[in-house]
């Protein structure tokens, strides 16, 4: 049986909705984490918590680029290229 996420998918939000996810769980506990684990998979909380980090980058990467510093937005959108890719799959979107 699948596991139930409630994963937004963090490429698509604009910056100040990023900020405010990563407000949210970039140090989420247990009761924060099942917000979008309600089933609780194994590691769900440093999921939550890899999940902020990651919109915390992106949402920096966007203010780069807006600024016209698109190398340095570069190296944060590598951040989150990294953190994707050691997330568990059921919190990928």
């Amino acid at each position: 049986m699948p596991t139930e996420s409630k994963v937004p998918n963090l490429d698509a939000l604009p910056p100040d909705e990023l900020v405010k996810f990563a407000e949210r769980y970039e140090g989420a506990l247990f009761l924060r984490a099942r917000e979008l684990f309600p089933d609780r998979p194994k590691r769900y909380v440093g999921a939550a918590r890899d999940l902020g980090h990651y919109a915390r980058n992106m949402s920096v990467a966007w203010h780069l680029r807006a600024a016209g510093k698109v190398q340095s937005a570069v190296k944060y959108e590598e951040i989150c290229d990294r953190i994707y890719q050691k997330l568990p799959r059921y919190a990928r979107w």
